[in-house]
């Protein structure tokens, strides 16, 4: 089967935030930043109004600060993350990733050819695929996937027997 879809950066970024939702390291470090600055709001009425009569103020204020910044770090995590996605695709010649791309796959494993070149992997090497909302994803290893948009299929049929080659993994 010869499948030919573009990768544009939405795709990109939607399995890089993906990978970063799925890791246990990544979330690990997201979960300690998201805890680490509503203790520091809460530490400072303890230091600030040391021996003064405005503790309850200063408690309610920064109270609503850690609130807020337990609530809304997750939308501003998410949104700097693809920021930082776009910045490191502008590095060197990671540009190449996105693009046209032509996906092969036989009885063999898979063929991804792309300006940035052929890339083959054996159905033995590939780690699993993981179907998301609008992408499919056939992991070559734990930090790299071939990344499928779902609106490059052209019908049911050919979807099909995409889903048929998935299935041996």
């Amino acid at each position: 089967m010869e499948h030919q879809y573009e990768l544009t950066f939405e795709d990109y970024a939607a399995f890089n935030l993906h990978f970063v939702k799925e890791s246990k390291t990544a979330m690990q470090s997201f979960w300690i930043q998201r805890i680490i600055g509503p203790v520091i709001f809460l530490s400072f009425p303890f230091v600030f109004s040391w021996g003064k009569d405005d503790f309850l103020a200063m408690i309610t204020v920064f109270l609503i600060l850690a609130a807020a910044w337990f609530f809304l770090y997750p939308k501003y995590f998410f949104k700097s993350f693809k920021g930082r996605i776009k910045k490191f695709m502008h590095e060197g010649s990671n540009g190449k990733i996105l693009g046209e791309h032509t996906l092969i796959l036989d009885d063999s494993g898979l063929t991804d050819i792309s300006e940035s070149g052929k890339h083959s992997t054996t159905w033995e090497s590939a780690e699993k695929a993981v179907e998301l909302k609008e992408h499919y994803l056939i992991y070559i290893n734990s930090m790299q996937a071939c990344i499928i948009p779902k609106r490059s299929f052209k019908n049911q049929a050919q979807l099909e027997e995409f889903k048929r080659y998935l299935e041996r993994l």
